[in-house]
């Protein structure tokens, strides 16, 4: 097999679509909710084919009598397209390409939300100081979703449906804590359906795990030769979470951490930091 270039690629054309709104309800003064909708379709996406695939001959094939299909110039036979030998056993491929084409569908679709609160710690208990404030970023896509070849069974990504994550800050004067909360939703390690498509992705344990990981900060502000600064510590990760394992192929163990690049496993450690405006 040989793997060749293609000059006869055409651009990659997207349609993509979005909506959004902003929502700052008066009734609840310090709120704001946003939330965005996007989907994008792709056809002749560039994909690397090769003509060891049978289903890539199989398509050449359905292309008879006029053998048209670009899939069949992946195959360097002694005679043409046309020629009245080109169905003989005489025209055995001398060589077979592997090369991108134009042939692959792409279909992206998801929900982007944020939630934005603030608010006086005295307006719901007078004795209680400061202010605190909320936000919540959340991602949503159900679709990612790849056909590479015509009549091709679709395959989707292994990453997180869902990723969410949680800020939370408490004021009282120059002192601040702040909470960060990252959520990423567990995921089927199988890349298709097999009820539908016939794949033979099999596991025992058939879902990645989701994760959680919260990072605690406290702050202090103070005046520093004429300017200001701020000190601050930090504990990344404090109950120490893992990420899920994640096989990388049929072989076993066949395992490496973290799992597909979606997971950091830093684990927990400690940050001490001091900024400043003089």
């Amino acid at each position: 097999m040989v793997n060749r270039g293609n000059p006869n690629l055409t651009q990659e054309v997207a349609h993509t679509y979005s909506l959004g709104t902003v929502l700052t309800p008066e009734f609840i003064p310090g709120l704001s909710f946003s939330v965005d909708w996007y989907t994008t379709h792709m056809s002749g996406a560039i994909t690397n084919i090769s003509y060891q695939s049978t289903q890539v001959q199989q398509i050449c094939l359905n292309s008879a009598p006029t053998y048209n299909s670009p899939f069949c110039s992946l195959a360097i036979r002694p005679f043409p397209v046309g020629s009245p030998q080109y169905t003989t056993t005489n025209n055995f491929p001398l060589q077979v390409l592997a090369s991108p084409l134009n042939a692959a569908k792409l279909a992206l679709e998801g929900f982007d939300f944020e939630i934005d609160y603030n608010w006086d710690m005295e307006e719901i208990f007078s004795w209680w100081p400061g202010t605190m404030t909320f936000r919540h970023l959340m991602t949503y896509q159900p679709v990612n979703n790849t056909q590479n070849l015509p009549g091709a069974f679709t395959t989707w990504n292994l990453a997180p449906k869902t990723r969410q994550t949680t800020f939370l800050n408490y004021q009282v004067g120059d002192w601040g804590l702040s909470m960060q909360n990252q959520w990423l939703s567990g995921f089927k390690k199988a890349t298709s359906d097999n009820a539908v498509n016939g794949n033979t992705q099999n596991y025992a344990s058939p879902r990645v795990g989701s994760m959680n990981v919260l990072d605690v900060t406290i702050d202090r502000r103070f005046d520093l030769w004429g300017g200001s600064a701020d000190l601050s510590f930090t504990v990344n990760n404090i109950g120490n979470t893992r990420a899920p394992l994640w096989p990388t192929n049929a072989s076993n163990p066949g395992l490496f951490y973290p799992t597909n690049g979606n997971h950091d496993d830093m684990g927990r450690y400690f940050t001490l930091g001091i900024k400043g405006n003089l």
